[in-house]
């Protein structure tokens, strides 16, 4: 599970770099695109397609060629969302942690896989404690 798991956000810090990259060489010519993949998938077509905005031939072609590698990564994060949602539907404590309203199966497997068999925490106390400190650059949540 933690290998699905360190897989999927390695390839979702790739997808972030891929849209930074997108994004910063097109600022450098004049053009911005809000933050964030889902305005870059929104804006980019239009701005490759549109002969006005000063974007020479070998610049389009190199961002069409970032929007590809977008493309690709965002559909290797598909893949492995499909494979946790298998693997979500597999194991019984996960499957119990879906139960929970708000979880889905990235945020169940993480648990389960965290959990075990819970031998490890003498109390739920124990264990809350832990996440406390989420695995997200060391970024504390509460």
């Amino acid at each position: 599970m933690q290998l699905l798991h360190n897989l999927r956000q390695d390839l979702v810090k790739r997808r972030t770099a891929v849209v930074n990259q997108i994004r910063g060489a097109l600022l450098e010519r004049g053009i911005a695109i809000h933050k964030g993949v889902d305005q870059v998938r929104k804006q980019l077509p239009d701005i490759l397609e549109d002969a006005e905005n000063g974007l020479t031939a070998l610049c389009r072609e190199l961002i069409a060629e970032q929007a590809e590698r977008l493309r690709e990564l965002d559909k290797a994060i598909k893949e492995q969302d499909t494979r946790l949602g298998r693997l979500s539907q597999a194991d019984a404590l996960s499957r119990r942690m879906l139960d929970v309203p708000g979880v889905g199966p990235i945020t169940a497997t993480i648990v389960a896989s965290d959990i075990g068999d819970g031998k490890g925490y003498a109390s739920s106390r124990d264990y809350a404690g832990v996440w406390a400190w989420f695995p997200r650059g060391g970024q504390k949540l509460c």
